[in-house]
């Protein structure tokens, strides 16, 4: 997986093809699902202090709508609302659950694989609401 841009709430990322071939000669499956799956979690490092935060996915249904034969890309982009949201839930509850989707496109731009995922972010080894000091 390749970080082609990234930036706060932001990130662009390939899997190339050559490196996630299967036996059928298309893109892994598995490597799909990765691509879905961590950019998640990599994104919320650009917007809060993830020393400090563990991101789960607690389900991430995906659905390959047709064969993956280039390599693929996926663009991510967390809107500002989405943002307020969780960092309100984690300075009021310690925790905030989300849904997040997003499409897997080719070469060409066409959606190969869409993903819904239900994902949760929480505060890692504090047990008091008052030691957090900044979101």
């Amino acid at each position: 997986m390749e970080l082609l841009e990234g930036k706060r709430g932001y990130l662009r990322l390939r899997l190339p093809i050559e490196q996630n071939r299967n036996h059928l000669g298309i893109l892994n499956a598995c490597s799909q699902f990765a691509l879905a799956g961590v950019p998640v979690a990599s994104i919320l490092h650009t917007l809060i202090d993830m020393e400090r935060l563990d991101p789960i996915i607690v389900k991430l249904n995906i659905k390959y709508l047709k064969r993956a034969t280039t390599d693929l890309y996926n663009t991510v982009k967390f809107s500002e609302e989405l943002v307020s949201k969780i960092k309100k839930d984690l300075k009021e509850k310690g925790k905030s659950r989300f849904l997040f989707e997003e499409e897997l496109k080719d070469e060409t731009g066409e959606v190969v694989t869409v993903t819904k995922g239900d994902y949760q972010v929480h505060w890692k080894n504090i047990k008091k609401f008052d030691e957090i000091t900044s979101i």
